[in-house]
């Protein structure tokens, strides 16, 4: 229903470019999600190498798009020229979204208790190489600049003509940001949609991918090393975003 209301919420704004964009960036990647992850995926060269190879280019792709718009689009986008300050901030970004997924899980945990419900053990990603970790964080950080180069910057600058618009879009957009982690069953969609709108209000709130997206890397990088030195628990081991 919110997809649908997009065209309607903004003005002189065709919805084709982003379709085309989700399509190609995303759904390959969504239609063909598992359960069954490989946990230790992240220890492979090739395989970081290769995601690479795949999240750059979309990267530049989506750069240019916005370029191409011009009168200042990189501002409009909120793609400031980064600082030191971005890291800071999305160091504490990641702090925030680490106490809010720790206390939903603590509150998941919780309920299933009372309520005598199994919760599934979330699928968590390991790394037995610790050479690996510089490489494989560049992967994470390309991971956070793909997504919220475009959830954020991208489809919110689109899709938010005036304030009544924005409660409707941020949901939207969070939804098909929360679908591409389906594999990680209802809690992990639900989840990653709060870690989306948590974004979404960041994003809106300061216009700044670079914090976000540092934010999202170091979030990714952090459930990596909790999944590989801590015990693969619901209460203790966030969802990943990747």
């Amino acid at each position: 229903m919110f997809l649908l209301n997009f065209k309607k919420k903004s003005q002189n704004k065709s919805p084709i470019e982003p379709i085309i964009l989700f399509l190609v960036f995303f759904l390959p990647g969504l239609l063909g999600q598992a359960r069954n992850i490989q946990a230790d995926i992240f220890n492979s060269l090739f395989f970081n190498i290769y995601y690479l190879a795949g999240t750059l280019p979309q990267i530049m792709l989506l750069l240019y798009l916005i370029y191409k718009k011009g009168g200042g689009a990189y501002s409009r986008y909120g793609i400031p020229r980064f600082s030191m300050k971005d890291v800071q901030k999305g160091f504490l970004y990641f702090i925030g979204i680490m106490m809010v997924i720790l206390a939903m899980g603590a509150g998941i945990s919780l309920l299933s208790v009372i309520l005598k419900i199994n919760i599934p053990e979330p699928p968590g990603w390991k790394i037995d190489n610790p050479w690996m970790l510089p490489v494989v964080f560049i992967t994470f950080l390309s991971t956070g600049y793909r997504e919220e180069l475009f959830f954020r910057s991208y489809m919110l600058t689109e899709f938010i003509s005036e304030k009544k618009s924005r409660t409707s879009v941020v949901i939207a957009v969070s939804l098909l940001f929360a679908a591409g982690h389906l594999y990680q069953g209802i809690l992990g969609f639900v989840i990653t949609f709060t870690i989306g709108i948590f974004f979404s209000i960041a994003f809106l709130k300061n216009r700044n991918v670079h914090t976000i997206a540092i934010g999202h890397a170091l979030y990714d990088f952090g459930v990596l090393l909790i999944g590989t030195f801590f015990i693969q628990d619901p209460l203790f081991v966030p969802f990943s975003l990747h």
